[in-house]
Parts: C-alpha cells; sequence; structure tokens
C-alpha cells in the first residue's frame, strides 16, 4: 500500500507531488466521477462503490483564493486497476464522500 504522509516529506508538499509519486509507485490510472459511478480515462470502465478500495487520501488548500481545495484519492479496483482520483471539495459529495470516507476508516 502506498502511504505518503504529506505532514513530513518534500515531495509531498503538493498535489502534483503527490500524483507524481503515486505514478511512480503503479498508479496509473486516472479516474473520475460520472453520476455515482467511478469509470476510468482509459477504456472507460466502471466501478461502483464495492469494487474500490481507497489505500490513501490527502486534503489540498489553495493558497489563492478562499475555500479554494482539491482531494486525491489512491486505489485499487476489485479487478486490480490502479489509479487516483482528483476532485474538488465542491464534487465531495454522494459517490466522491463514500469513497473518502473509507479512507478515513484507515
Amino acid at each position: 500500500m502506498l502511504f505518503i504522509n504529506p505532514n513530513t516529506l518534500p515531495y509531498q508538499k503538493s498535489l502534483t507531488t503527490c500524483l507524481n509519486r503515486a505514478t511512480q509507485e503503479g498508479y496509473i490510472e486516472e479516474f473520475y466521477l460520472h453520476q455515482e459511478e467511478l469509470r476510468t480515462r482509459s477504456g472507460n470502465r466502471r466501478y461502483e462503490i464495492g469494487d474500490v478500495e481507497v489505500l490513501n487520501c490527502f486534503h489540498f488548500e489553495g493558497k489563492g483564493q478562499e475555500g479554494e481545495e482539491a482531494y486525491l484519492l489512491i486505489m485499487q479496483t476489485a479487478d486490480g486497476t490502479k489509479g487516483t482520483l482528483v476532485t474538488s471539495g465542491e464534487d465531495l459529495n454522494g459517490f466522491a464522500a463514500s469513497l473518502f470516507q473509507n479512507c478515513q476508516r484507515h
């Protein structure tokens, strides 16, 4: 399992550096949310909440305007697909909120 603590290591201080590290560790698929399912950018595979294990998650706050934030979830699916999901605080409801709650239980 990939473990990144954004408070300790310099390469983990930004969303971009965390994404780069996840890719280096083999989490190469880009996931996105479509209605109440998770999809892959390559191949357009679809996953439901029970098909996804969230291995780690991060919250980043922007330095600019207030309320600017992003969440990075590092995941693996039941079929072995490893990847990441980047979402904004505005999108953190429904399916995305369920994924994030699963991560906080670890």
